[in-house]
């Protein structure tokens, strides 16, 4: 009894060893399976009336069927996102970049981190990147632009870009029946006094008009 004693102290010990083994090789292949997603928070910026935002980001690797064959592809969400500064548009905001990306959601606002985990956790068979940043702004306006593309494996994918002007005091949704009448008068005084620029400042921001008021070449 005394020979056998050893021996199956040492069986039980490598036993005992494979299962532990066999734990962590399970462990790493679920982590594998399954990667635990992380937002980044990244750059702080400052605006008129106290706006202050903060660019969030999230990325995760999906697999595409393309033409009978599978490609791997990156989705990505980057998020310029009003973190502080006048209530109405903060609430307006990011209302608007909740229904930009994942209209379902249903958890606080004032939790940017959620939202994004959220969405990136519907990703799976398409390429999805988006950047919703602030395309202009002013004392009076700020015009969110939602930089988007989609590739669900065709032959090319789908770009798209989503705009929205809000009054930075109220959060007011600007439309096109904020614009002023085309007529004889003079519309770039007009349109200057709307966006809140001199007239003389209007011919170095025209190319931020159609950006302010997307809706007014949708007619």
């Amino acid at each position: 009894m005394k020979r056998i004693l050893p021996f199956l102290l040492l069986a039980v010990m490598l036993i005992c060893s494979a299962s532990s083994d066999a734990a962590v090789q399970n462990k790493r292949r679920q982590t594998k399976s399954a990667p635990t997603q992380t937002v980044r928070a990244g750059e702080i910026r400052t605006y008129a009336d106290g706006l202050t935002t903060q660019k969030f980001t999230i990325k995760k690797n999906v697999r595409i069927l393309s033409f009978g064959s599978v490609r791997k592809a990156e989705c990505s969400l980057v998020i310029e996102y009003p973190v502080a500064g006048p209530d109405e548009f903060v609430e307006a905001a990011r209302k608007w970049i909740k229904n930009q990306v994942n209209p379902d959601y249903t958890g606080s606002l004032g939790n940017p981190k959620a939202l994004m985990l959220a969405t990136a956790k519907n990703w799976s068979d398409e390429q999805i990147t988006s950047e919703i940043f602030i395309a202009y702004s002013n004392y009076n306006i700020v015009t969110y632009c939602n930089d988007f593309y989609l590739d669900g494996g065709g032959a090319h994918g789908i770009p798209r870009q989503d705009f929205a002007t809000f009054l930075l005091g109220n959060g007011r949704l600007l439309t096109n029946a904020d614009l002023p009448p085309f007529s004889k008068m003079d519309v770039p005084s007009k349109l200057a006094k709307r966006i809140g620029c001199n007239r003389s400042d209007l011919g170095e921001n025209l190319q931020e008009i159609p950006t302010s008021y997307p809706d007014a070449y949708r007619r």
